[in-house]
């Protein structure tokens, strides 16, 4: 799955804008910190309800 470009900016606005849940659910999954696992932030998936795209 190629990352779109044209998604970059807005991700990028996402992720500085991110939810207190976010924000703690980033804080405990960055660097290993469950069960050794890693998570990265690596592309975007948005899915519309409506159109279901």
């Amino acid at each position: 799955m190629d990352n779109r470009p044209d998604l970059k900016a807005t991700v990028r606005e996402l992720r500085k804008n991110q939810t207190k849940t976010e924000y703690i659910f980033w804080t405990y999954v960055r660097n290993r910190k469950i069960k050794n696992r890693k998570f990265i932030r690596q592309f975007a998936i948005i899915f519309e309800f409506e159109n279901k795209i």
